[in-house]
């Protein structure tokens, strides 16, 4: 079972987010109680905000009980607004863009849900019907515009003996938004 924090507070040193608490998320990821393994050592994610207006954010494939780098850099950084992520597989391969948390611009997030869930979160994000800056250009698709930014517009797919490596919860979809265009899906296979 994959592990998330999120700290909104007072600037805090990473490591006593991450380290410091007895049940810390680095304690449940080496000791989980409520999982299927015992050990989350699937990779690790974290992000904050710093001096810059764009948040920063370190991905690892190793666990991170078991990184010095982290717990180094954990031990130096101060922030007010922290994502964490341990990592748990359930058969998907292990990569830094399988970690979360995920960046674009000044958004972090992190996320796990259906689509579905994702179409009801973004209405309520860009609601459709607005009236908004971007209509004054003489278009009304904004709402349409600020979903394809939350959602990005690309993903990096793992190919394994010539087929989509997935795990179980795991798929591809297209999201269109406004339909006004005509669209194009680009393919780029590097690494073999």
């Amino acid at each position: 079972m994959c592990r998330w924090l999120a700290y909104s507070g007072s600037p805090v040193l990473l490591e006593e987010l991450l380290y410091g608490p007895k049940h810390s998320l680095i304690v449940q990821s080496l000791h989980s109680q409520l999982g299927a393994e015992e050990t989350n050592g699937d990779g690790f994610g974290i992000g904050w905000y710093g001096a810059q207006s764009a948040p920063a954010v370190f991905h690892i494939t190793e666990p991170a009980w078991n990184d010095r780098n982290l717990r180094e850099l954990a031990g130096h950084i101060n922030s007010g607004v922290v994502f964490a992520h341990v990592r748990a597989s359930t058969g998907s391969p292990v990569q830094q863009t399988n970690c979360h948390p995920f960046r674009h611009g000044q958004w972090l997030w992190m996320h796990n849900g259906l689509i579905h869930d994702f179409q009801e979160w973004l209405e309520k994000l860009a609601p459709s019907g607005l009236d908004y800056h971007h209509h004054q250009t003489g278009e009304d698709n904004a709402d349409a515009h600020l979903k394809r930014t939350i959602m990005g517009h690309q993903v990096v797919l793992p190919i394994t003996n010539g087929a989509l490596d997935l795990g179980p919860w795991e798929q591809v979809f297209y999201a269109e938004f406004d339909g006004r265009r005509k669209k194009r899906v680009v393919v780029k296979v590097m690494g073999i």
